[in-house]
């Protein structure tokens, strides 16, 4: 009896994760944002690139497992904000926040949805369709002097601030509105 109970758990355990995979995959292909992780050397080049003071306002766009606002409210003592659409990332994320007691804010959400007027810093790792339409979003809502710092892919109509090498060819991009 117990052996079977158990069987079952695995069992349904097993499906649960599989329904989760397959439903983030498929989401992943709908919006057109696969889930890829930053690289940990190219999280530390993108923190260094902040100075934040205790009021600001943080934003990650398309966080996944919610790595760099975790980041940040460790090295800082800032919580951050991100918006995630990707099931599986955002229910890793969701579970960290509680495990490791985060009050950074993790939304299961359209980043186009967000409201980015009180923005300081806006970091991004979207592909570069999404980003061309994050560009002109940032250009709409966000406050003069806002940093937006981008892992991978350039951003179109902001002002390049600097370039800096990140890891296996890829580079951050550092900008200001």
């Amino acid at each position: 009896m117990l052996f079977q109970i158990i069987y079952w758990i695995i069992i349904g355990l097993i499906l649960f994760g599989i329904l989760i995979f397959g439903v983030s995959f498929t989401q992943s292909l709908i919006n057109k944002v696969p889930y890829l992780p930053s690289r940990k050397k190219n999280v530390q080049i993108m923190l260094d690139q902040i100075t934040p003071s205790k009021n600001s306002k943080i934003y990650d766009l398309g966080c996944g497992d919610g790595k760099i606002l975790f980041q940040i409210e460790s090295k800082f003592g800032i919580p951050g904000i991100g918006y995630e659409l990707s099931l599986l990332p955002y229910l890793i994320s969701k579970l960290k926040t509680l495990l490791l007691k985060y009050k950074t804010k993790i939304y299961f959400q359209n980043l186009f949805n967000a409201n980015l007027n009180n923005a300081d810093y806006i970091f991004i790792y979207l592909t570069p369709s999404i980003i061309q339409k994050v560009s002109n979003k940032i250009l709409k809502e966000c406050k003069l002097n806002t940093v937006i710092i981008s892992n991978t892919f350039k951003v179109p109509n902001l002002k390049l601030i600097k370039t800096i090498a990140g890891t296996n060819s890829t580079k951050i991009y550092v900008y200001k509105k």
